[in-house]
């Protein structure tokens, strides 16, 4: 007998404990719907506007939805043109490219020229039977030049050649100076030959045999006569 009642009371004891959890969890299963209706709810008073308001966040979205796809057309459209100016450009030449001549399609090198100072004494010997080698700032060349020019009338007139001013002058001096043996300044060429040099003139003309001197010198290649004083009467 204590033993069928031991029983039933276990039994009566587990169904209550049975009952005290389908009890429990119900009311857990209740809260946790009404939990997620609440959230749901939330969520969509939160991100879905109400019937009637502007919709503010949806424009928003919007609006940078179409910024960006207008930024990515732009971008598309700008990278299209440069690819197309790149295309249509003209080829770049390389720096070491030689352009040739449509002639004979060859580059022509460079020629240095080799200054001649036989040839340049000869051609310039050539322009007028009296020459004067000078210099501009030389006092001597200055005297020996007014001399002729003040006191002499030559025809044709003398070639008066400044070293210091030609691009070539001290190598033509130096080789004046070897053929003439005279290597300063003023030189007096006549038909070719060095006959002196300012001192050298105005001795001649303190003696007034200068102008005989020029005349023998110079042959029938020029006219040289002296200049008359003007007249006092």
């Amino acid at each position: 007998m204590a033993t069928s009642r031991r029983s039933r009371i276990l039994v009566l004891a587990a169904a209550l404990l049975l009952l005290v959890f389908i009890v429990v969890s119900s009311h857990s299963n209740n809260d946790v719907t009404a939990a997620k209706s609440r959230l749901v709810k939330d969520v969509e008073q939160n991100h879905v506007p109400k019937a009637g308001t502007p919709k503010e966040s949806v424009q928003e979205n919007a609006g940078l939805s179409d910024t960006i796809r207008e930024k990515s057309s732009t971008s598309d459209s700008k990278s299209d043109q440069v690819k197309v100016d790149h295309d249509v450009s003209a080829p770049s030449r390389s720096k070491n490219e030689i352009t040739l001549s449509p002639s004979n399609n060859k580059p022509k090198p460079s020629i240095d020229v080799v200054f001649d100072p036989s040839k340049e004494l000869q051609s310039i010997i050539s322009m007028s039977p009296v020459v004067i080698f000078s210099k501009t700032y030389c006092g001597y060349s200055k005297a020996l030049k007014n001399l002729l020019a003040s006191e002499y009338e030559i025809t044709p007139a003398p070639t008066i050649v400044e070293l210091d001013k030609h691009v070539n002058g001290k190598e033509l001096q130096d080789y004046i100076g070897q053929v003439s043996g005279r290597k300063t300044v003023p030189n007096l060429f006549v038909n070719g030959v060095s006959r002196g040099g300012s001192d050298d003139m105005r001795a001649l003309h303190s003696t007034d045999s200068l102008l005989d001197s020029l005349k023998t010198w110079v042959g029938k290649g020029a006219t040289i006569n002296k200049i008359n004083p003007p007249s006092n009467s």
